[in-house]
């Protein structure tokens, strides 16, 4: 019997329907690990121990990754396009590769076009030119610092013999090039001391809008609601997040709010994020730390933060979780859907050299192929690539349900422990109050350990005993079956002899095998209970019979 217990609770933006359910009790073995529960659909969990011993743990929700590569030497930067990446390499060489969709076994990625860029006169690729791709209108643009230049992908993706390229003239001639970023067809660029450059396109031209003066930006995330597009800028000069407000219809930026940071002398590294979940690293005091943040309009709510005294380089987020990219070893964070239950377990990713990581998005060509997964349960759409040292890398991922397992020891035997796991499936569920809804589980289990070397007699019994009592009795019906058929066949040969006597009139029984008639016909000498005459018809008709 299910207990129901229904509480609406508001969560930022969630609801939370607490649904308790029915008790399970478990047995399990001492000096044993023993997984129990796999808690399929949990996004997150916990497991509440009303013991001071708990034999058993949680294993929060994990990652498995498989990674291959491809062999490039010195690819300086990259940037993912419509079902696939260009980059650049150290030699002026710009490459398109295409996803091998039906082969992520083999190739992942195969070359469409590459292009020579050394006759354009690019400064010196030391200073890590930066690679746009504007999804919109299917161009790309190579940033330096000195200026831009405007491409066109569909060209790359026809083969065409010549590429067509643009120089932007509007582009503010900066001492320093930051962080660039595109989106919907509005580009924000960090430039040092100068503060932040607005650019837009239109048509194949990059048009100069607006600009943040007076402070210094390291890096920005943008995300978009209704219709305002938020600028979320780490403010260097002022040491605070800053979130920037910019009107899409009037294009008009305003500052909205600031979150002052309670640290001094703290260096920003990079911020990322998905929607309005916000991540921010910055380095005190030889640590690492990286805080995610929820995105109000009115505020920003810290939600989980991480430590290492790793370095952290960079940090790119999806919408199941970030990666904070180290040197060889990359933590992974997992993004919080709601104000509730945190993933604490933090995995590592591991790989070499890593210098750039993108994640990939279907694209509407491609959505019909979100269902498909490999021979390994991967599922296509669920992969992340990048560049390293030795080229491009690709890394398919797919998530391990959090699961239960004890592993109680021989002094805990007999002991019986009380356990209630909290789970949500963060299923979004068409309501009357809301949207957005958690389905959050509640179930009281209760596990008893034992020690199989105390129960090996009882055990054997119950694997030896009782096969072998179970033989003993079907043999006793069959030796009963075997005497009472022969008891059944005694008493017939004795009605058979009883019938026999009276029928002859004989003091003595003869048993005949053949049929009485055969008898006489054969053994004419034998005392016939028949008159003469009778016999001696018998015997003239055989005789007449021979001649």
């Amino acid at each position: 019997m299910f207990i129901f217990i229904f509480i609406i609770i508001n969560v930022q933006s969630y609801r939370i329907r607490q649904i308790q359910n029915e008790s399970l009790e478990f047995q399990i073995p001492t000096e044993r690990e023993t997984k129990l529960l796999a808690l399929f659909q949990a996004k997150d969990a916990k497991l509440i121990a009303n013991e001071t011993m708990a034999f058993c743990q949680l294993k929060e929700i994990n990652l498995i990754f498989e990674t291959k590569t491809q062999h490039f030497e010195n690819i300086v930067t990259m940037v993912h396009v419509r079902d696939g990446v260009i980059f650049i390499t150290s030699d002026y060489l710009l490459y398109l590769m295409k996803f091998n969709y039906q082969n992520f076994n083999g190739e992942f990625a195969k070359l469409a076009w590459k292009a020579d860029f050394k006759e354009l006169g690019l400064d010196t690729l030391a200073e890590m030119p930066q690679l746009l791709y504007c999804s919109t209108s299917n161009l790309g643009i190579l940033f330096q610092t000195r200026g831009a230049i405007l491409f066109s992908v569909q060209q790359m993706e026809q083969k065409a013999q010549k590429l067509q390229i643009r120089d932007l003239i509007e582009i503010k001639q900066r001492k320093e090039r930051g962080v660039t970023k595109e989106y919907e067809n509005y580009i924000f660029s960090c430039v040092g001391q100068d503060g932040l450059d607005l650019y837009k396109i239109i048509g194949n031209e990059l048009h100069f809008i607006d600009q943040i003066a007076n402070t210094r930006f390291k890096d920005l995330a943008i995300l978009k609601l209704d219709n305002t597009i938020y600028l979320i800028l780490l403010d260097e000069q002022q040491q605070s997040i800053s979130v920037y407000q910019m009107d899409a219809v009037r294009i008009k930026i305003s500052l909205k709010l600031q979150h002052k940071l309670q640290l001094s002398n703290l260096e920003f590294i990079a911020i990322d994020n998905y929607k309005n979940n916000i991540f921010v690293v910055y380095e005190y005091h030889h640590k690492y730390i990286c805080v995610e943040y929820l995105f109000t309009e009115k505020e920003l709510i810290q939600l989980n933060s991480f430590e290492t005294f790793s370095k952290i380089k960079d940090v790119d987020v999806s919408e199941q979780f970030a990666i904070l990219q180290g040197q060889n070893k990359h933590h992974i964070m997992f993004v919080t859907k709601f104000d509730g239950l945190q993933i604490s377990h933090v995995p590592q990713y591991t790989l070499l050299g890593a210098i750039d990581i993108d994640f990939f998005y279907l694209t509407n060509i491609d959505l019909s192929m979100s269902h498909l997964i490999d021979q390994n349960d991967f599922s296509i759409e669920n992969f992340f690539f990048g560049t390293s040292k030795s080229g491009l890398f690709f890394t398919k991922f797919k998530i391990q349900d959090p699961y239960i397992i004890c592993n109680p020891q021989s002094n805990q035997s007999s002991s019986e422990q009380h356990y209630q796991i909290i789970q949500n499936e963060s299923v979004i569920i068409q309501t009357n109050f809301q949207n957005n809804l958690i389905v959050q589980r509640q179930t009281n289990i209760t596990i008893l350990a034992f020690d199989e070397d105390e129960n090996s007699y009882s055990n054997i019994i119950i694997y030896l005993g009782i096969p072998i009592g179970l033989v003993i009795f079907l043999m006793g019906i069959c030796f009963w079956f075997i005497s009472k058929n022969q008891e059944i066949e005694k008493l017939e040969t004795e009605i058979t002899a009883i019938k026999t006597k009276k029928n002859s009139g004989l003091a003595v029984a003869v048993e005949f095998t053949t049929p009485q008639i055969i008898q006489i016909i054969n053994s004419p000498n034998i005392p016939s209970p028949f008159s003469n005459t009778e016999r001696t018809n018998v015997n003239s008709n055989l005789a007449n019979a021979d001649g």
